[in-house]
């Protein structure tokens, strides 16, 4: 099965003929059709996600919106972190030098591995 065939066999009769504005009413009748039998994972979410956003770009071209202004706007910045802060396999002694070299950085967030090895 591929995701044309989803969309032509299970999204399209509960799509056909109804108020594509309605967005989170289609992705709800999507997720509830048969296609639900398939299963929610894989090709058939990969089918609805292509339908959802073909419905969210025809909703911004009707209003006349760029898509980024119709789903909320934009940020100017964005806050960045650094990911290596530290892993499960590295002493705690290692992961303080690190962090503290990134805190002299300038890092503000750091991501970290934690929990049991």
């Amino acid at each position: 099965m591929q995701i044309f065939e989803i969309i032509r066999d299970y999204y399209s009769p509960v799509l056909v003929g109804q108020d594509p504005m309605r967005i989170e009413a289609l992705w709800e009748a999507m997720y509830w059709s048969k296609a639900h039998w398939v299963g929610r994972v894989g090709l058939t979410i990969m089918a609805q996600s292509a339908v959802d956003i073909a419905l969210w770009d025809l909703k911004a071209k009707a209003l006349g919106l760029p898509l980024w202004r119709l789903l909320g706007g934009h940020k100017d910045r964005i806050k960045s972190y650094n990911t290596d802060g530290g892993w499960l396999n590295l002493p705690t002694d290692v992961v303080t030098k690190n962090l503290e070299g990134m805190l002299a950085a300038g890092w503000t967030s750091v991501k970290m591995e934690g929990g049991q090895t």
